[in-house]
């Protein structure tokens, strides 16, 4: 038990620790080890004085591809925070100023320590005139007899929302789609992660093939929480547009590529503002549904419910669940006699995070629950959690490898005498769980294992694997595969007493068992035509 208090203690203390206070002068670093890069815009007025640009929007990209984006303010400053590394600050807009147009790409390296970056006349590009040079030799793009400067695009969505691959290939209409990434120049992999206000932020990664290979690019998309369907795959479909352009100029396109762009004027009103949150990032979402199903011999009703709110920020993660269920049924026999039965659920569920740099988080969880199913009239929980990501966090929409270790208290009361004679008990617990998620070219796949015990009595403990895996083994052909199991041995909440047939059958109660099962599999080969470009949707409407 000391050693238990020890744990809750250093927990909360990691929890509680207030951060350093900070200067935010360039260089300075925060707690998630980023840098804080400050670029100043600035251009000369006649008599020598200098004029702040504001509204600018800039972009950091790095060297690995990922991008950061940014804008000016009132005072000309564009702030952001950066992992160390190389970047190229490249202005999304140009600027018009005394006859003549002004742009920048320019090379920085953040490190800790480092300046401001000051952009002006002296550092700048023209871009009156853009004269671009096609990469030799151009990339084989197409069989005999198709037009050669066409580019072949495999897109790769590795999730269901706003991936509308028919509208894609109905409105990108300058490449060839390829039903395979094998035929393909250019793979496109597409993948989102949940953002704090229950939106979603998608990253599309080009990833050069062939003559292209090496040339990669990241593109990323935020899709608010009320988002509509077409307003996320027109999203999605001008980031893949933008994205395309740099691989459309070296395929040998450039002279049927246009660019329409509009400048920033000095002076003019701000194009850009940095959006003031009222609501200082909470996030609230109401949900509930029905469902009903009938019979002459049989008849189901079900309810549905949850309240949630959310915040989430660089530094802390909170999310507050409230969710409830009712379910009644009703049989009628052949010898004429009646069955009814009915179970419900409810229960609330808060979690607290907070960052510790790139790869660790601490923080705890807790819940309080009640379930007819599982013998459990009300289930009170509370467990400090720490977890370790061996990836920056900010690679979790193409890889992650989590180890998480949570110790607490659950306090149990029962609807029904348990097999261990108990109506009420307080145990302490512990479990690790880790988590991996991968989404490459080749595929996805995900593992995660979690082991449980009770603290005072480690033979009361359970264990569960469960496995995805979606894999392109060659071209043409993959494989897709999942599985679960667990071992329980901590099924203290079962009611003593024998259960009834109805009741067994019906899957009123857990029913006790030392493990359980399931998994599934398939493989599909697609032959033929290398081609994916057309879309007729006649007689799709028929089953």
């Amino acid at each position: 038990m000391r050693r238990w208090k020890l744990i809750v203690v250093f927990l909360a203390m990691v929890i509680a620790r207030p951060g350093a206070s900070q200067t935010r002068a360039p260089g300075d670093l925060d707690p998630l080890g980023r840098v804080l890069v400050k670029v100043r815009v600035r251009l000369t007025e006649s008599d020598g004085s200098t004029r702040a640009v504001t509204g600018l929007r800039l972009v950091a990209i790095r060297s690995n591809g990922d991008t950061v984006a940014m804008a000016t303010d009132d005072a000309g400053l564009a702030t952001a925070w950066l992992d160390s590394a190389m970047y190229q600050i490249v202005s999304i807009d140009s600027v018009t100023w005394k006859g003549q147009t002004y742009a920048w790409d320019l090379s920085l390296a953040v490190v800790p320590g480092g300046g401001a970056l000051t952009l002006t006349e002296t550092n700048s590009v023209s871009t009156t005139t853009v004269a671009v040079r096609p990469a030799e030799p151009p990339v084989p793009l197409a069989t005999p007899g198709t037009d050669k400067t066409r580019l072949r695009l495999f897109v790769d969505c590795q999730m269901k929302a706003g991936c509308d691959l028919d509208y894609f290939r109905t409105e990108i209409q300058f490449v060839d789609h390829m039903r395979d990434r094998a035929d393909a120049a250019l793979h496109l992999l597409v993948t989102s992660v949940a953002t704090g206000g229950g939106g979603q932020k998608y990253t599309l990664t080009f990833i050069g093939r062939g003559e292209l290979s090496g040339m990669s690019d990241t593109v990323q998309f935020d899709s608010p929480q009320a988002s509509t369907p077409d307003e996320i795959r027109n999203g999605l479909k001008r980031s893949i547009e933008l994205g395309l352009v740099r691989y459309m100029v070296r395929t040998g396109s450039a002279a049927r590529l246009s660019v329409t762009f509009n400048p920033v004027t000095v002076g003019a009103a701000r194009t850009t503002e940095i959006a003031k949150d009222s609501w200082n990032l909470w996030v609230f979402r109401t949900t509930a549904n029905g469902s009903f199903e009938s019979e002459e011999s049989q008849s189901h009703y079900s309810l549905r419910g949850t309240t949630s709110a959310n915040r989430t920020s660089e530094m802390w993660k909170f999310n507050l669940r409230f969710f409830g269920g009712y379910d009644r049924s009703h049989y009628t026999f052949s010898d004429g006699s009646n069955y009814n039965y009915y179970t419900h659920y409810y229960g609330a569920n808060q979690v607290l995070v907070r960052s510790i740099g790139s790869h660790w988080a601490a923080g705890e969880k807790a819940s309080a629950t009640s379930s007819t199913f599982l013998n459990e009239k009300l289930v009170l929980s509370f467990a400090p959690t720490i977890e370790f990501d061996f990836f920056p966090y900010s690679e979790a929409t193409r890889r992650r490898f989590t180890v998480a270790y949570s110790a607490g208290m659950t306090s149990y009361k029962y609807e029904d005498t348990t097999l261990f004679d108990k109506i009420a008990e307080v145990r302490p617990m512990h479990s690790v769980t880790t988590s991996l998620e991968l989404k490459q070219p080749w595929g996805s796949a995900s593992l995660s294992l979690e082991g449980a015990a009770l603290i005072d009595d480690f033979s009361k403990h359970h264990a569960t694997l469960y496995n995805q895996l979606d894999l392109r083994l060659f071209k043409g052909f993959s494989l897709n595969a999942y599985s679960g199991l667990s071992l329980l041995r901590d099924q203290i909440y079962l009611a003593k007493g024998r259960l009834t047939d109805e009741e067994i059958l019906l899957r009123r109660r857990q029913l006790a068992s030392k493990y359980s099962y399931y998994g599934g599999i398939g493989l599909s080969y697609t032959f033929g035509s290398i081609f994916n470009n057309v879309v007729n949707p006649r007689f799709d409407g028929l089953k």
